[in-house]
């Protein structure tokens, strides 16, 4: 049994859950009985963004599973976790991918094979 390594590099996209702050006008009543837009008020919303960085994911097992994990990740478009995700075993990787990447896209790649 012979073990070979594939890596990805490339560059990634990932949608994030961020809370921004907002400012909002309000109308207020004077003391003469105008009502006007007055002061700012701060809130908190909550924005999807997309995020880009550039990525490495390195899998190692026998030439099938490789394969295997390497499909699984261009069809159901998984991308690293963090910067570097290195040595992760392919069969490991294909029953739980979550624990080593996200979704998102690669928007560009490439394939090193050992």
């Amino acid at each position: 049994m012979v073990n070979n390594a594939i890596a990805l590099y490339g560059t990634t996209r990932y949608k994030k859950s961020v809370v921004e702050v907002v400012y909002h006008r309000v109308w207020k009543t004077r003391k003469d009985g105008i009502r006007q837009r007055y002061r700012m008020v701060k809130g908190y919303k909550t924005v999807e963004k997309w995020f880009k960085g550039g990525n490495r994911l390195t899998v190692w097992g026998t030439a099938e599973d490789c394969a295997r994990a390497l499909e699984k990740i261009g069809e159901e478009e998984w991308i690293p976790k963090r910067k570097y995700v290195d040595n992760v075993p392919a069969a490991d990787f294909l029953k739980h991918p979550e624990k080593y990447a996200r979704k998102g896209e690669w928007v560009e790649f490439e394939i090193d094979e050992s």
